[in-house]
């Protein structure tokens, strides 16, 4: 499930890049609990997508303004996770609502780095402050003796990890140095948040009993997984299209809606044309894919997901490109 207002304005712009921004800050989150951890829920980041929606239809008519949205993507390293980022980084520097106080600080003791901050935000209106932690997240379930397990598509990214790395990264204010840098910097932390973006994807086979993970929005974006060989055999005889997405436009949000030209790189596949792009060697250790189908209205997407290879995740990890 989308969020209606995230959806609209996203439908409404024609900027491809702002699109992504617009995703990138009003899709729901994949989780709204976990313990140790606070978040924001789906309903805060729709009501931030309708008050931004005026913003967004502005921007998209500003051609210095996409010029720098253009520069910000261009100049962040190619990781999904730092794509991510900026998009966030540069919505918020335009949003009157937050002060961006710091972004990317890396704290350090006697020479040590103990750690790196995504965000400290003021709330102008409440003078509320705000540390985030940011992550755009692609992760699959795995099912086993002990329950789902959810893993990247590099099979060392997992859930439980990500979530264990984000409690260090909020306890670092609490005490020791940084507390103390914060004070003489004048800065305080009212809140903490963690605004934790990306798709949640189940086994093909099993999507009509699958369970959610614990503390996962009701309104995260999901998709299937399967592996190549499930991919080949589903697109023979179907009258779906398939559209491979780069990595880096895997950040665009789901169900886009009208012609293919502007919305989606390059023509959809047949599924002759799709099972054949599936025998050469994936392009990394997953590949997203849209399926789309033809409307009066021009192409729709239907569904999305993730395909990986036979051996995924038994295979050794490799790096993902998406932190």
């Amino acid at each position: 499930m989308m969020h209606a207002e995230e959806q609209t304005v996203r439908r409404e712009l024609r900027d491809p890049l702002l699109r992504q921004a617009a995703w990138a800050v009003g899709s729901a989150p994949l989780l709204r609990s976990a313990p140790g951890l606070h978040f924001d829920d789906g309903a805060y980041f729709a009501r931030w997508a309708e008050r931004l929606a005026p913003a967004f239809l502005a921007w998209d008519q500003d051609a210095e303004a996409l010029a720098s949205l253009r520069a910000v993507w261009e100049s962040a390293p190619p990781l999904l996770g730092k794509r991510f980022e900026a998009l966030v980084g540069w919505v918020l520097a335009r949003d009157p609502a937050w002060e961006v106080v710091q972004s990317g600080r890396v704290w350090t003791d006697a020479g040590r780095t103990l750690g790196e901050w995504d965000l400290l935000l003021r709330d102008r209106e409440a003078d509320r402050w705000v540390h985030v932690e940011l992550a755009c997240k692609f992760y699959l379930q795995v099912g086993g003796a002990r329950g789902n397990r959810w893993l990247g598509v590099n099979p060392d990214d997992t859930l439980e990890a990500r979530l264990a790395s984000l409690r260090r990264q909020m306890g670092l204010g609490r005490e020791g140095a940084v507390a103390g840098e914060l004070a003489r910097a004048g800065w305080r932390v009212d809140a903490e948040r963690v605004w934790m973006k990306g798709w949640w994807f189940y086994p093909v086979a099993g999507m009509g009993h699958a369970r959610p993970a614990p503390g996962a929005d009701p309104d995260a974006p999901s998709g299937w997984w399967c592996t190549v060989s499930q991919a080949v055999n589903w697109a023979r005889g179907n009258p779906s299209h398939w559209l491979p997405l780069p990595r880096l436009d895997w950040l665009r949000g789901g169900l886009e809606e009208g012609p293919t030209s502007g919305r989606y790189p390059g023509a959809p596949l047949t599924g002759s044309q799709w099972a054949a792009w599936l025998a050469q060697p994936l392009p990394g250790p997953g590949q997203l894919v849209v399926q789309v189908v033809e409307t009066s209205a021009g192409w729709v997407e239907a569904s999305r997901g993730m395909v990986v290879p036979e051996d995924w995740p038994t295979r050794k990890a490799v790096q993902s490109g998406t932190k």
